[in-house]
C-alpha cells in the first residue's frame, strides 16, 4: 500500500548580519522547486521573506551576529506558512505608523509590514512567552 508523504518542512538558520540576507535566495529557490510555485508567488514570497528576515536581523537582532534569524516553511492543503523568528524583544505592530498616511508617505522605510500584509494572506506578529526568547512573524500564502 502507498503512503502519501508530505513534503518536509524546510529550515534555513542565519547569524544577523546584514549580508546574510542573500542566503536567502538558495532557500527561496528551494521553496518554489518543492511547492511547484508560479513567478507571480515566487515574487511576492521573495519580498515578503526579504523584508522580514532584513526587519529580524536589523530590529530585532540588532545585527548581533551571536543571534539567530531562523525561517521555516511548511505546507497545510493550499497554505504555505512561513515561520520567520529572532532573538530580539519584539514589538507592538498595532503601534506601526501608516506607511499610507499624508506625513509618512516621503519617508524611506517604515513599509515593511505593510507590504507584508498586501502581498500575502495572512500575516501574524506575536512576542514569543519570554521577553528574552524572541519574536515570531507567520506569513501564509494560499498555493495554487
Amino acid at each position: 500500500m502507498n503512503q502519501i508523504v508530505p513534503p518536509t518542512e524546510l529550515k534555513l538558520q542565519l547569524a544577523s548580519k546584514p549580508e546574510n540576507i542573500e542566503l536567502l535566495e538558495p532557500f527561496i529557490k528551494k521553496v518554489v522547486e518543492q511547492y511547484k510555485l508560479d513567478d507571480e508567488q515566487t515574487s511576492d514570497i521573495s519580498l515578503v521573506l526579504t523584508e522580514a528576515v532584513n526587519n529580524s536581523i536589523h530590529h530585532g537582532n540588532e545585527c548581533c551576529p551571536e543571534k539567530l534569524v531562523i525561517v521555516s516553511t511548511m505546507q497545510q492543503e493550499d497554505i504555505l506558512t512561513f515561520v520567520i523568528q529572532d532573538e530580539g524583544t519584539g514589538f507592538d505592530p498595532a503601534k506601526l505608523p501608516d506607511p499610507t498616511a499624508p506625513e509618512n508617505i516621503a519617508k524611506p522605510n517604515g513599509r515593511g509590514v505593510f507590504l507584508m500584509r498586501q502581498l500575502s494572506h495572512g500575516v501574524n506578529i506575536r512576542q514569543l512567552s519570554n521577553n528574552d526568547c524572541g519574536c515570531q512573524v507567520v506569513v501564509q500564502f494560499k498555493i495554487k
